[in-house]
């Protein structure tokens, strides 16, 4: 492929705009600036998101370019630095407006159809929305673990972002790991991805109590390595919320690539699906607030 240059000290908003209405998507940035370079699109980005006339639409999308770059700087450097906590926090506020600004479920749906972003992130936001309206619902539930959740709902899936970008057909973790297409390295960090999320948010300044816990234990495993196929009560109560919301979330984007956006919205037979995988007393709290969501 042919790779456009970005120069040392070129107006880099200025290069970029020219480079996209030519429709150049791939650019090459010189190793030495490439961390000044991704620091000032980083601030392109919270600025933007600071902006007040943002729609939601637009809201989703540069919060998606924001979420990229984040996945980008991480696996460049497994470490939380200044530049990646702004634009995480700006990307973060900006998903928590949106989710309280959504008036119910089939609306966000809507908007993320209509967006181009990548699968990691239509999914880490809906299961935002779910999980924060389950947790209006449970008689335990606050704003702060709202806030926490949506933190978690970040980056659980962050060191995911790269492997769905080489694999854009994927439609869940489980598909990643049966594929035979999908390389053992990117399979290793599927089973991994849980644990070295919650060990990334160590790094993050002033981390929300207990994030890197509800990351780590994002599917059930204690350890934050592999899957549960029998959910337990030895995790946190946040975990086992973001653990049905994800699992919701799934389901019904997988109802809208196969066209049934009846069956994407139906509350009972989600609930349904949900209480035959679900059995423990916790989780089917969790499911009977669910049911309070408006569709």
């Amino acid at each position: 492929e042919y790779y456009k240059i970005i120069e040392k000290e070129s107006d880099i908003a200025g290069t970029l705009k020219k480079y996209s209405d030519e429709g150049i998507e791939h650019l090459f940035i010189e190793a030495e600036e490439r961390l000044k370079f991704i620091n000032m699109t980083s601030g392109v980005i919270v600025n933007e998101l600071g902006r007040s006339d943002l729609r939601n639409e637009e809201k989703v999308e540069i919060t998606s370019q924001g979420m990229e770059i984040v996945a980008e700087q991480i696996f460049d450097n497994p470490e939380v630095s200044e530049a990646v906590a702004e634009i995480s926090l700006a990307c973060i506020e900006s998903i928590n407006q949106v989710v309280k600004e959504v008036p119910r479920t089939k609306s966000l749906l809507a908007m993320l159809v209509a967006n181009q972003s990548s699968y990691v992130y239509k999914h880490g936001i809906l299961a935002t929305y779910i999980s924060s309206e389950i947790i209006k619902h449970v008689s335990w539930g606050s704003k702060e673990q709202t806030e926490k959740v949506a933190f978690a709902l970040f980056f659980h899936d962050i060191y995911l972002t790269p492997v769905y970008n080489k694999y854009p057909d994927a439609i869940s973790e489980e598909d990643l790991l049966f594929r035979e297409d999908v390389g053992e390295e990117d399979k290793q960090t599927v089973l991994d991805h849980a644990k070295l999320a919650g060990q990334l948010v160590k790094t993050f300044p002033r981390c929300p109590l207990g994030a890197d816990m509800i990351i780590t234990q994002h599917h059930g495993m204690t350890s934050g390595q592999g899957f549960a196929v029998n959910f337990k009560d030895d995790i946190s109560p946040l975990s086992k919320i973001i653990i049905v919301a994800e699992d919701i979330a799934s389901g019904m984007l997988q109802h809208l690539k196969d066209g049934d956006k009846k069956s994407a919205l139906d509350k009972d037979l989600i609930s349904e699906r949900l209480s035959d995988r679900y059995k423990n007393h916790t989780y089917k709290k969790i499911i009977e607030a669910f049911k309070e969501i408006s569709m």
